[in-house]
């Protein structure tokens, strides 16, 4: 469970709490009308007040309102904005039906369409320090690489794919993801204690070695990457 801090002045001040599974929340959460739905899945139009979303670096926030606004795109269908404790997000449905979810990331807020009051855009600086921690959050929360790197540096608009791998071999490398994945490893070390025994452990490492070519630049990196998170190199 995580704490997300809502500054003085908002009608939302004060702490809100980011459940990071479905377990989690299922511990916490005991009252049967407060539901669980997954952002982008799930019609918004069973949300309520109260409820938790699912958002799609895999954390669960609670809605906090839901409102729906007169807007020139209503002409063509109808938008109903929906506050999370990070922002407010625009969900658009159009006359033929189609829904649009903007892309939500709970710790995380993307700096393109999503927070629709612009908040996300203001917090999505290029602060390369900021970006890393988000990249290694992703990879935390089971990311691919290359989605993660897309999401965490966003402002990277026009890169070619080796130009996104030889970035992403850099990352796995950098001394300040390799801290922050010991550190969200670390808050899970006891839970990870009970759920995997050490044979498991080995043969999750043993297959992320071993979906790759050996020899190849890809297992190399992956070697070097398992090593580094293990504090060997």
């Amino acid at each position: 469970m995580r704490e997300y801090r809502v500054r003085e002045g908002s009608i939302y001040s004060g702490i809100h709490y980011l459940y990071e599974n479905v377990d989690e929340f299922n511990s916490h959460i005991t009252n049967p009308d407060v539901k669980l739905y997954n952002w982008g899945v799930d019609d918004y139009k069973l949300f309520q007040v109260g409820d938790y979303v699912i958002a799609e670096d895999g954390y669960l926030v609670q809605i906090l309102a839901i409102r729906e606004m007169k807007s020139k795109k209503e002409r063509k269908g109808k938008a109903v904005f929906i506050r999370f404790p990070m922002g407010t997000f625009a969900v658009y449905e159009k006359a033929n039906g189609t829904i649009y979810y903007p892309r939500f990331f709970a710790m995380f807020t993307t700096g393109d369409k999503g927070s629709a009051g612009g908040r996300s855009r203001n917090n999505f600086s290029g602060n390369a320090d900021e970006a890393k921690k988000r990249f290694a959050h992703l990879i935390y929360k089971g990311f691919d690489k290359r989605e993660a790197f897309r999401v965490a540096f966003a402002y990277y608009k026009f890169l070619t794919p080796s130009q996104i791998e030889g970035k992403i071999t850099k990352l796995l490398k950098d001394d300040l993801v390799l801290t922050e994945l010991r550190n969200l490893l670390e808050t899970q070390k006891d839970k990870l204690d009970k759920k995997f025994s050490d044979s498991m452990l080995l043969n999750h490492i043993e297959l992320l070695l071993n979906n790759c070519r050996k020899g190849s630049a890809e297992h190399r990196k992956n070697i070097e990457f398992v090593l580094a998170l293990r504090g060997i190199i």
